[in-house]
């Protein structure tokens, strides 16, 4: 290595250093905002961190002063993490219906649908964002997109003594739930999709987002008295199929909990 190498790490080193503290606060932020659970976020950052490090802080090194270098690091670090989430969980392709609907489709399924954002968490996002769309013309437009897995929730995570024969009963277990899981899910998305477009949206409003029935009826400038009915009809047809299906009615509850 030559002498001028020498000096250029030893400088990228120095600056990793002063940086580190933010690096961390800035990978840590950005892994939290897309809805990572804490080990994630911890592993994330540590990822951060070594890619930094790689060949003698080549990322660092690489930086020639034309933006500041929180600027710039911002940028590194958010590249890092498409790759994490890529080798992590597969790249994430948008549904053909929210590609003829245009590039805001896409984002707001990206929001929903990847990154974990609830629909009005995705929808303020999107105002921050320029779009000008009303909130009843965005809900329309997340209720047309097919239903989709995150693919964190499927982690396949198997404990160390699963490793050992006295883990076969678990790995079997486990087994077992995760078909059953899976089953649900698809009953699920067969029996939402029976239902009418507007009792989709009446139901994903009021199951998944928890919103009270009047902010409903408000927001979609309907009338509130009937929509009660109307939500309770629309859950008791699901639930049914689901039934139908052979996931338990506790299965069912657990499973209408979670988006």
């Amino acid at each position: 290595m030559s002498d001028e190498s020498i000096v250029l790490r030893s400088q990228a080193e120095r600056t990793f250093l002063a940086k580190l503290t933010w690096i961390d606060r800035a990978s840590l932020t950005l892994a939290a905002r897309h809805g990572l659970d804490p080990d994630e976020q911890d592993d994330f950052a540590a990822t951060v961190r070594e890619k930094l490090i790689d060949d003698d802080y080549a990322a660092i090194r690489k930086h020639r002063g034309e933006a500041m270098l929180e600027t710039y690091l911002t940028i590194v670090i958010a590249n890092h993490f498409k790759d994490y989430c890529v080798q992590r969980w597969g790249r994430w392709r948008p549904s053909a219906v929210a590609r003829r609907a245009g590039d805001m489709a896409v984002r707001l399924e990206v929001l929903i649908h990847r990154d974990g954002y609830k629909l009005d968490s995705a929808i303020e996002v999107l105002r921050s964002e320029g779009v000008s769309l009303s909130t009843s013309e965005l809900r329309r437009l997340a209720v047309s997109f097919p239903a989709r897995t995150n693919p964190r929730k499927h982690e396949q995570w198997i404990p160390l003594d699963a490793m050992s024969p006295d883990g076969a009963d678990d790995r079997l277990l486990e087994t077992e739930r995760q078909k059953t899981y899976e089953r649900a899910i698809q009953a699920v998305n067969q029996g939402i999709e029976r239902l009418s477009p507007t009792d989709q949206l009446l139901l994903r409003l009021r199951i998944w987002e928890g919103m009270a029935v009047a902010d409903i009826a408000r927001s979609l400038n309907m009338d509130q008295k009937p929509l009660y009915r109307r939500i309770e009809r629309s859950y008791k047809e699901l639930r049914n199929h689901v039934e139908a299906a052979g996931v338990d009615v506790d299965g069912v509850r657990s499973l209408l909990d979670e988006p």
